[in-house]
């Protein structure tokens, strides 16, 4: 049940991961630092190296390190709404919306048809909270399945008004992460208008905690 109940602080981590070399997923804790850390974030671990910058990047590659990103940016959304957005919100409405947009195309690649998801929830930040560690759980699962031709390979599925479509799975994936990417765009401007601060989400600043993070070496206790 992906809608959390009571309005108390949730005791479950913000972040789950798969062992990539088992496949069984694991708890990550969330310790409200975001700097990069590979083992914060879901897919960073074994699918990006260091060495990313001098060797281009397969579609594979890219589109676990842009949902590595997602990730990494959607969690500095929820921290910096904490204590300010309330249900009903448009700020948490255009967030609950990026967050089920990611189980609506993983149920129409698995399905065909997502018409049973409703893609614009109403939700508490607590409620975004465990939504989601459940999508980046699922998402995460569906990424680390074996490699294949993503560019090839075709997915004909059906949108919320019924209309049938193919695209690669490669288009809706690239699709997925623009989507998000363009709403965190629209939560910023409504925080501005608020008189909140938005929180740095650009890509950029990820690649360069993420090349920090290479230079510095693994973390010993």
């Amino acid at each position: 049940m992906w809608l959390a109940q009571g309005t108390e602080q949730p005791d479950t981590p913000l972040h789950r991961d798969l062992d990539i070399a088992s496949g069984v997923p694991v708890q990550m804790p969330f310790d409200g630092d975001w700097t990069w850390a590979p083992e914060r974030l879901p897919l960073s671990a074994g699918n990006v190296s260091s060495e990313s910058s001098e060797q281009p990047l397969n579609m594979q590659q890219l589109l676990r390190d842009l949902f590595a990103y997602d990730a990494w940016a959607t969690a500095r959304v929820i921290e910096s709404l904490e204590g300010k957005a309330r249900t009903g919100d448009r700020v948490l409405e255009l967030l609950a919306h990026t967050l089920i947009a990611k189980r609506v195309w993983l149920v129409r690649i698995a399905c065909g048809g997502s018409d049973s998801v409703p893609i614009w929830p109403q939700l508490s930040l607590l409620e975004c909270r465990e939504l989601f560690s459940e999508v980046e759980f699922e998402l995460t699962a569906f990424l680390a399945q074996p490699a294949e031709d993503w560019q090839r390979r075709a997915i004909r599925y059906q949108n919320q008004n019924g209309q049938e479509f193919v695209n690669s799975l490669a288009e809706i994936l690239l699709h997925l992460s623009h989507h998000a990417a363009y709403h965190r765009g629209q939560i910023a401007v409504l925080m501005r208008q608020r008189g909140w601060e938005p929180v740095n989400t650009d890509y950029i600043t990820y690649a360069r905690q993420k090349a920090a993070h290479a230079l510095s070496g693994p973390q010993t206790a």
